[in-house]
């Protein structure tokens, strides 16, 4: 198996008879990447389709490959300065227990020089709209309620108003200093401020990897349903977003699972402050987003 060769180059670890099976499936054109996923996204929403429980979790992010070190190799762009490579877009999807369930959606692209250059005009944050449009038209099958997480990057207003269908949720980490507007009494208030005016929930603690170790997190929660103002120039009464909540989570301390030893807070410590169309209605609602949120940040 490739993974017993890991000391050696991948062409020395397929073998003779794999390299060549391999270059054949490279040779030929119509192996677009979509069409070489398409059976295993069949499978992942097979998987999901059989899967218990109200929800699947669908977890979106990006992952950068640095090839700097392939001189020879040619037709690659640039991921940042000098450096060489491509960057790969993924959506995987989990069960409710958290058991990968395999990937859904991928997307390559490379900056500046690269055959795999976005095109003229496209941004890169079109990804997430991507993989949302993918979750909407590819899981028609699949009857469970659909979260839809993503970090800081995708703290995109227009990403917040998208059009989701009825059975995607989103579950946003946001950062961006926005106007918002509590429902329940009709304050604006900007996103650092927020977190005095809401009502509080108790404490969790979730389960998380830190620093290539498995750490429990005790955290404070709050939360409450808001309306997350545009940009300066647009009216808020017009174009505010609807149905739409906040889950503050910030750490109270922290303890190694392994050795049950506290844990040094690093700076300000974990705070999470997540945006979602899920029900925050009770504490067991409230806990359920952060349980959502922190599940992939645990495999």
């Amino acid at each position: 198996m490739i993974t017993n060769q890991a000391g050696l180059s991948f062409s020395q670890a397929l073998g003779n008879g794999f390299r060549q099976t391999i270059a054949g499936i490279f040779a030929r054109n119509q192996l677009t990447p979509k069409v070489m996923l398409s059976g295993h996204q069949q499978e992942t929403i097979k998987r999901a389709v059989k899967s218990e429980g109200e929800y699947i979790i669908a977890v979106q992010d990006t992952t950068y490959y640095n090839y700097t070190g392939h001189q020879q190799l040619s037709g690659i762009g640039k991921i940042q300065g000098k450096i060489k490579g491509l960057l790969q877009h993924n959506l995987m999807l989990l069960n409710q227990q958290g058991m990968p369930l395999g990937v859904f959606y991928q997307e390559y692209w490379t900056r500046k020089g690269g055959s795999m250059d976005l095109a003229e005009g496209e941004k890169e944050s079109e990804k997430w709209f991507k993989g949302l449009e993918a979750l909407r038209e590819e899981t028609t099958e699949v009857e469970h309620k659909i979260v839809l997480v993503e970090d800081r990057e995708a703290d995109i207003f227009d990403f917040f108003k998208a059009e989701r269908g009825d059975k995607i949720e989103l579950l946003v980490r946001v950062h961006e200093p926005r106007k918002l507007e509590l429902v329940r009494d009709g304050r604006v208030t900007s996103l650092p401020e927020l977190s005095q005016y809401l009502p509080e929930y108790g404490e969790k603690t979730v389960q998380v990897r830190r620093k290539n170790r498995e750490v429990a997190v005790r955290v404070r929660l709050k939360a409450g349903e808001v309306n997350v103002y545009p940009r300066a120039d647009l009216s808020p009464a017009r174009h505010k977003t609807q149905g739409l909540s906040v889950v503050i989570a910030e750490e109270i301390d922290c303890v190694d699972v392994k050795t049950q030893e506290r844990v040094e807070q690093e700076a300000a410590g974990t705070s999470w402050l997540l945006l979602t169309s899920l029900a925050v209605g009770n504490r067991e609602e409230v806990e359920r987003v952060v349980e959502f949120y922190a599940m992939p940040l645990a495999h």
